[in-house]
């Protein structure tokens, strides 16, 4: 394997904050600020939490199965391209319909759409750090990974937020994601990245339907539901925190 240069990293980072603009702007700022226009005042919540609970949902099923599909492709084009670009072609149009949809079931159909469309690239993308990067240089590319997330949040922030009218713990996340390139086996990397996506999608899966929770606690008690809300993700995060203590990690002699 050549060497790894700089300018490889940026390359094979700049699709990670695509990704990060994109999801970044629909879950935070585009859906609460158009499912309010279309769902009853009183169910707000429940809609949007539906609607993200289904759609995630969808990623965690769709993102490790195309990537287990791209791990076996013998495509001339190479294992994972033919996917990431049906993927964000079919992206660009389905985000054409959501910025059309004029009531709840066509923005929904839309979503769930690009939530299938944007996986078909998603998963089969995360292969490409184990299929390109030498493995005394992973960690450093999942930090520029984390990295491109990183840039992706800031700019929805400035721009997104704007037009419409969030950092990270990077280092965290991105020890995270070297410790799961590390542990997988080189040949079925997608795969096996697609389902660590259970960790992300799968908890704002349960995020999501806790929006009728929420609606239900407020109606008790104005404010009552977000309190709820961030005892439980306390309560997750330490319980996760703890489980990674058990997980053994492979140890690089330099």
């Amino acid at each position: 394997m050549r060497k790894f240069r700089a300018v490889d990293f940026v390359s094979i980072s700049v699709y990670w904050f695509g990704l990060s603009y994109l999801w970044n702007s629909i879950h935070p700022i585009v859906l609460p600020s158009l499912v309010p226009l279309m769902a009853p005042p009183n169910l707000k919540g429940s809609a949007l939490g539906i609607m993200t609970s289904i759609g995630l949902s969808l990623a965690v099923i769709v993102q490790p199965v195309a990537g287990a599909v791209s791990d076996r492709s013998t495509s001339r084009w190479g294992r994972r391209r033919p996917f990431i670009l049906l993927g964000t072609l079919l992206d660009l149009v389905l985000l054409l319909g959501i910025a059309l949809a004029g009531n709840y079931w066509l923005l929904l159909a839309a979503y769930l759409l690009l939530q299938l469309s944007s996986n078909i690239a998603h998963g089969p993308y995360q292969g490409l750090i184990p299929d390109r990067v030498p493995k005394d240089r992973r960690g450093a590319a999942s930090g520029a990974k984390q990295l491109a997330e990183i840039l992706g949040i800031i700019v929805t922030s400035k721009v997104t937020a704007h037009f419409m009218g969030q950092g990270q713990l990077g280092a965290a996340l991105s020890a995270n994601w070297a410790l799961a390139t590390d542990l997988i086996p080189k040949q079925e990397a997608a795969g096996y990245l697609g389902i660590t996506n259970l960790a992300t999608a799968g908890a704002a899966v349960l995020a999501g339907l806790g929006g009728p929770v929420i609606d239900l606690f407020n109606a008790r008690q104005e404010g009552m539901g977000y309190t709820a809300l961030f005892v439980t993700a306390f309560l997750t995060y330490l319980v996760g925190a703890t489980a990674l203590l058990k997980i053994g990690e492979r140890r690089v002699v330099i």
